[in-house]
């Protein structure tokens, strides 16, 4: 049983050796590891080239970040010469506060004057004007602020007492008891380079230390501080931290046409340093980064060194003079370096000892050397490296890759490869590239316009009563002063009803701008839109040119322009009273069409109207092929519902108020708009008195006066443009021809007014007794029969009030409580002179002669007035005679 149980173990052990034998793996075959790692990412579905993309791009990933950076702004964004300007500094990408960051200003003038020839002075005395005197300039204004520090009736520098000392640290006020490491940016690789060593960029007085937590007197008076105050500019910075610009985001100074300014914050960027300790990169931002690091000088040329040995043999006095030069060869290319050091492009790749041995014998006759009995030269070459050898020994100490060097290979290799500049590099050759002129920043040269219109639907018409006045508003940006703007605006009309090309202005389209187009002060443009042969709708063209000029020179300009619709329309709002149901159901009067309202003259264009009245306006605008809406100082407006076309609404506001009513209709087969407009003035209730029959009886024609529109440019051969001026009280009629006087309410009048005829009130009863009649519109007629040079009194009365009806509807409607109601008697008269003809009363284009102006004036005036000056002259006349009289007796001398 034992040997059975033994026979089992020994058969299974040979089976299971014999199958771990090479020979039992010979028909396998297992992948290679690259092929192995493709087969599980092709398993996983990952996309290799995508993979090798993304890896590219995180090999490279350091060289984008964004440094720390710095912006400038100026107030004004326009400097003028000889005024104050301040700039403005904004830090990004800081890991500090803005309080805590060290912000070294500079200043460089260009204008004449100064050491220079430019208003640049040597500061610091040290024979040379540069980038450190543009810093002291900049400083100097900082640090003593307004003190008065030159004044000659008070030493100021006569003793020190106060302590204003600061220590600085690297990368700002709250980087202390942190190690230092300096780094700058470059631009153009995105690499970060660490300076070799740490240092400021604070401007220093002569022999002495700016930040050094020492500011004594000499420092005091360098800077124009106060040496008996801590902190001069009274901003809770001590003098030195002043001087340091701890916190100074802003600087101000005078500027003088040329300047330039330019700052360098100093602070610890947000990102680490990969050095075991806390520290973050102290680094510094310029407004332009512009701050260019020259690599070409780290690559290294040859070098070789030279020793020589002299030896005397003891025995044979023979000398051996030995001369070794080893020269060091360096040249570009991809070599293989130890593990863990980068690839360079300028590596040590060999070495070449020169070894000239000379002897000389001994002379023992003469006591000297004969000339050379043996000279050989040796040559070496060592340390010869290849792309597919690496390294060998410690010998080889340093290598190269751009704008890197790594230490001896034979120590640790670095966990990253940290650029470093050489130790000739100085961060104030980058200050001078990042100056920046206020005047060339924030497109200074360019005002920014920006232009607006109203209304915002503008109508033309030439005949039509809803022809608006086009006004176009001007916004100006980026300028020093307003009042210096010049004006210039041009206005272009289509060339064509069927063109989109714009044309200048013919000379009819010219008088219709009722304002002035050049010019100072002209921020607006209003035109009376007054284009003939338009289609429904067309565009014109406004254009601004302004310019900005003080003293004499132009500072700034700008162009722009706006392309506005016009639309053409021959439809009208018109204005008819109203009547009112006792159930305050409201319809419009407008039979016969006499009874439209505010249709002649200044009413056309601002319909008056009395508070309480109800105002009913109808379009003849289709309701049928336009939507039409009717809204009142924007807010819509009750309009009637069976028919569009008119709406009512109620005066309620007080003397003064305007009302601007809208009608906007479009049509609802076309994109075609109309915009209707009509303007209501609140005034009180009144009535004016006009003859009805011109031909018969006219007003008085006081005279002309010039269209201030239509200037005549020669008014005494050219009476175009003057415009008669008509008394509104004083009136002539043909004697014996009937004259018939209207009623002109700017209300809606319910014809309980009353006439009155030389004071006699004029009835149905009592008119043909007074040779009068009234007509059922309220007219009054009667013949003038008087005597040619005699007069007729006519006077009109009426108590303006509102009917019953008006009011329930106003109160149902419109919420009106009866308290708001009033009456109020309104009347008027004028005087009739009879005459025997009306030559020149209407004749509005004929100037009055010059002969007769003094006639036609004194012929007009009123009655008291004339007796006045009758009584006065009658005065004149007795004094002058009994002066006359008495001149003929003898004066008597007093006793």
């Amino acid at each position: 049983m034992r040997i059975k149980k033994l026979s089992l173990i020994i058969l299974v052990s040979s089976i299971i050796f014999s199958l771990a034998t090479p020979s039992a793996f010979a028909g396998f075959s297992y992948p290679s590891p690259a092929e192995a790692i493709e087969q599980i990412m092709s398993s996983l579905g990952v996309n290799q080239t995508e993979l090798k993309n993304n890896i590219q791009v995180m090999n490279v990933s350091r060289q984008k970040k964004t440094p720390p950076q710095v912006s400038l702004s100026f107030t004004p964004a326009s400097p003028v010469p000889g005024s104050e300007i301040t700039a403005a500094a904004s830090p990004s990408y800081f890991m500090n506060d803005t309080t805590k960051l060290y912000f070294t200003w500079y200043l460089k003038h260009n204008n004449a004057g100064g050491g220079d020839g430019h208003g640049n002075d040597d500061l610091n005395d040290d024979g040379r004007i540069n980038i450190e005197d543009y810093k002291i300039a900049a400083m100097r204004l900082i640090a003593s602020g307004n003190f008065e520090w030159n004044r000659e009736d008070v030493d100021n520098y006569a003793a020190h007492t106060d302590s204003d000392g600061y220590r600085s640290a690297f990368g700002g006020d709250d980087q202390r008891n942190k190690r230092e490491h300096c780094f700058i940016h470059n631009v153009k690789t995105g690499d970060e380079s660490e300076l070799p060593t740490c240092k400021h960029l604070f401007p220093n007085a002569p022999e002495e230390e700016t930040g050094d937590d020492h500011f004594n007197l000499d420092e005091e008076k360098f800077w124009h501080t106060n040496p008996n105050s801590s902190d001069t500019t009274n901003t809770g910075t001590f003098d030195e931290a002043a001087v340091v610009g701890l916190g100074k985001n802003t600087f101000s100074w005078t500027y003088i046409s040329g300047d330039q300014v330019g700052v360098a914050v100093e602070g610890v960027s947000i990102e680490p340093t990969s050095y075991a300790d806390a520290s973050y990169k102290t680094m510094w931002a310029m407004p332009k980064n512009t701050c260019e690091v020259d690599t070409t000088e780290r690559i290294p040329t040859d070098d070789s060194t030279q020793t020589q040995t002299t030896s005397i043999d003891p025995d044979t006095q023979e000398k051996t003079i030995t001369t070794t030069t080893i020269t060091n060869h360096y040249s570009t290319g991809d070599y293989v370096v130890k593990t863990g050091y980068a690839p360079g492009i300028a590596v040590l790749t060999s070495k070449t000892i020169v070894v000239h041995t000379q002897k000389y014998h001994y002379n023992s006759f003469t006591g000297a050397y004969d000339d050379v009995a043996y000279d050989d030269t040796t040559t070496t070459p060592e340390w010869v490296n290849s792309a597919n050898e690496p390294f060998s020994g410690d010998e080889i100490n340093l290598f190269y890759d751009d704008n890197t060097r790594y230490p001896n290979p034979s120590e640790a290799a670095p966990t990253d490869q940290t650029l470093t500049v050489s130790s000739d590099f100085d961060l104030n050759d980058c200050l001078e590239s990042n100056l920046i002129d206020p005047a060339e920043g924030n497109s200074d040269k360019n005002m920014t316009i920006d232009l607006s219109y109203l209304p915002t639907t503008p109508m033309n018409g030439v005949s039509s009563d809803n022809s608006n006045e086009l006004s176009i508003q001007s916004s100006i940006l980026n300028i020093e002063n307003a009042a210096f703007i010049n004006y210039d605006w041009t206005i272009s009309e289509p060339a064509d009803s069927m063109s989109s090309e714009f044309l200048a202005m013919n000379s009819a389209t010219k008088k219709s701008i009722a304002s002035q187009t050049s010019g100072i002060n002209l921020s607006s443009l209003k035109i009376k839109l007054a284009f003939d042969n338009q289609p429904n709708t067309f565009y014109i063209k406004v254009t601004l040119r302004a310019k900005e000029i003080i003293a004499g020179e132009v500072k700034k300009e700008g162009v722009k322009s706006i392309i506005i619709p016009i639309y053409n329309s021959a439809n009208t709002i018109k204005i008819f009273p109203v009547a009112v149901s006792d159930a305050s159901a409201i319809s419009l009067v407008d039979t016969p069409a006499s009874l439209e309202r505010c249709k002649d003259g200044v009413e056309k264009i601002i319909c008056p109207v009395v508070k309480n009245e109800i105002v009913g306006m109808k379009t003849d605008i289709n309701p049928s092929t336009y939507n039409i809406i009717w809204s009142l100082n924007g807010t819509s407006l009750q309009q009637n519902a069976s028919d569009p076309s008119i709406a009512y609404f109620p005066i309620l506001q007080n003397q003064g108020t305007r009302y601007t009513v809208t009608l906007d209709a479009l049509n609802k087969n076309s994109a075609e708009k109309i915009t209707l407009t009509k303007t209501f003035a609140v005034t009180n209730p009144t009535v004016t008195i006009s003859s009805a029959d011109m031909s018969s009886c006219a007003p008085i024609l006081l005279g002309h006066y010039v269209d201030p529109i239509n200037k005549n440019p020669n008014p005494d051969t050219d009476n175009n443009s003057l415009w008669p001026d008509y008394s509104a009280d004083s009136f002539a009629a043909l004697q014996g021809k009937m004259v018939t006087l209207k009623p002109t309410f700017n209300y809606s009048s319910s014809n309980t007014f009353s006439w009155f005829l030389d004071g006699v009130a004029i009835t149905s009863a009592n008119a043909p007794e007074m040779g009068a009649s009234l007509t059922s519109t309220g007219e009054l007629s009667f013949i003038a029969d008087k005597k040619i040079g005699e007069s007729y009194s006519v006077e009109i009365g009426d108590l303006y009030t509102q009917p019953k009806t008006t009011k329930k509807a106003l109160y149902d409607i419109w919420n009106v409580p009866a308290t708001a109601f009033y009456e109020k008697p309104v009347g008027n008269s004028i005087n009739i002179k009879v005459t025997n003809q009306l030559a020149g009363e209407m004749i509005a284009s004929t100037r009055t002669p010059k002969q007769k102006v003094l006639a036609s004036l004194f012929a007009e005036i009123p009655t008291y007035i004339s007796f006045l000056l009758r009584i006065a002259l009658t005065i004149i006349l007795i004094l002058a005679t009994t002066n006359i009289i008495f001149s003929f007796f003898p004066k008597q001398s007093p006793r």
